[in-house]
């Protein structure tokens, strides 16, 4: 196993730090799925629910002394008619499994629990565990709870209904995992429906979700070059790091797409220098914006760059003549351009 670390500086210049790495292997369900059937993959946690938490107990966020993986566990407040909580032990519990004291409340259905997560990526796979126990004295026989789980309306478990009680008895702990794709939109609906025959309502007592990214698209080392170039020249030497890291990760005014970049976006940047040459190397690029900076000097010869569709340079400091090929491109309508001699 191979693992690389990247730890860009942040545009404010802190100096970025490390204070803990831990490598652990997936499980075998998730490692022998299709989505890490290949290589560079990203499998980052998106977020830790601790369900049925009672009003005002509890703080926004959480972390327990017992979990060895140290989550941030976000406390999702219910009605109190919808909460159960024990403080009997919860026994299988394992370092995988949420802290003890996530499996000792449960959020309960009327009867079924419906679950929204909203603004994730439409493009994107997930890989989401439930997990739950089963506290209440009543529910003592198998079947008395169970229900199944749907995600924007497709089964999940089916190998067959959940039934906490029946594969792990009273207060231990089960944890469910799927792989899941959103909508559109960017929506994952989860629902947690009884079955005919339950007694009692569906229960979940947390949930995570993974976010699962394709890293295949890694700036090649030439491109890599031509943007330090870019950034000596414009001072933006406190961005370091690969610039096409996954949305989020690299640089901030930059737009990749498959390992190339697409736009640079330094509108009102407060950054000053010339106008690097080396954008005429990025020959991928299509919109350039570096208005209302302090630039100064010339405008490098851009022809190269045949697939510029916008370059916006008011910059009022700018001196020398305009190249030519741009003047033919902006009179022939084939490139919006705009800078201070207009």
């Amino acid at each position: 196993m191979f693992a690389s670390l990247a730890a860009p500086r942040t545009p404010n210049g802190d100096a970025p730090f490390v204070s803990s790495l831990e490598l652990r292997p997936l499980l075998s369900k998730f490692a022998s799925s299709i989505l890490m059937s290949e290589t560079n993959r990203i499998f980052s946690p998106a977020r830790h629910a601790n369900l049925g938490v009672l009003p005002s107990v509890e703080p926004t966020f959480t972390r327990y002394p017992d979990d060895q993986f140290d989550r941030l566990w976000l406390n999702v407040a219910a009605e109190p008619r919808n909460v159960k909580v024990t403080e009997s032990p919860i026994d299988k519990v394992t370092k995988e499994t949420p802290p003890v004291k996530v499996l000792q409340s449960s959020l309960i259905g009327e009867p079924d629990i419906l679950l929204p997560y909203q603004g994730l990526d439409p493009h994107g796979v997930y890989f989401v565990e439930f997990h739950f126990a089963e506290i209440d004295p009543a529910v003592n026989a198998s079947g008395r709870r169970s229900f199944n789980i749907y995600a924007n309306g497709d089964l999940q478990n089916t190998d067959g209904a959940i039934d906490v009680f029946g594969t792990v008895g009273a207060n231990a702990a089960l944890t469910q995992y799927f792989v899941v794709t959103p909508t559109h939109a960017g929506d994952i609906n989860f629902s947690f429906t009884v079955t005919n025959t339950s007694l009692f309502p569906a229960c979940l007592a947390g949930a995570e979700l993974f976010n699962v990214q394709s890293h295949t698209d890694i700036t090649e080392s030439d491109l890599r070059n031509r943007i330090e170039e870019i950034k000596l020249g414009l001072g933006l030497s406190s961005y370091t790091g690969d610039p096409c890291l996954p949305s989020g990760f690299g640089y901030n005014w930059l737009n990749c797409s498959n390992a190339q970049i697409s736009a640079i976006y330094l509108s009102n940047y407060h950054t000053g220098g010339t106008i690097p040459s080396a954008i005429s190397a990025v020959s991928s690029i299509t919109k350039i914006y570096m208005n209302g900076n302090e630039l100064q000097g010339g405008i490098p010869d851009l022809s190269s760059l045949i697939y510029l569709e916008v370059l916006n340079l008011q910059n009022k400091n700018l001196s020398g003549t305009i190249p030519a090929a741009l003047l033919q491109r902006k009179h022939a309508t084939l490139l919006d351009f705009e800078c201070a001699y207009f």
